[in-house]
């Protein structure tokens, strides 16, 4: 993946450290509504940081391609043992 334009990296990343896996889920839910339904935000990429282990780091990656959201994701990758980087599609 290349790195991302200027301007199209969200200035903080996503932590979901301590969260359930309710909450990350609406966390993360959250933040891509935010993200595509507001015209001005044209930040595209995200950091997610789901921990070096735990039942997050498993489950994220299956959420990024195979749950209900997937479709929103252009492309997903690690960044380190416990934290990812996300492109979110733009709507059309």
């Amino acid at each position: 993946m290349t790195p991302p334009a200027a301007g199209n990296l969200h200035p903080r990343p996503l932590d979901l450290h301590g969260m359930t896996e309710d909450m990350a889920w609406n966390a993360i839910v959250g933040l891509l509504n935010k993200l595509q339904k507001n015209e001005k935000i044209k930040m595209r990429t995200i950091t997610i940081i789901t921990g070096a282990s735990g039942i997050l780091k498993q489950k994220f990656p299956i959420w990024m391609t195979e749950s209900a959201i997937s479709d929103r994701i252009q492309s997903c990758r690690p960044i380190n043992n416990g934290s990812f980087g996300v492109v979110v599609k733009k709507l059309k």
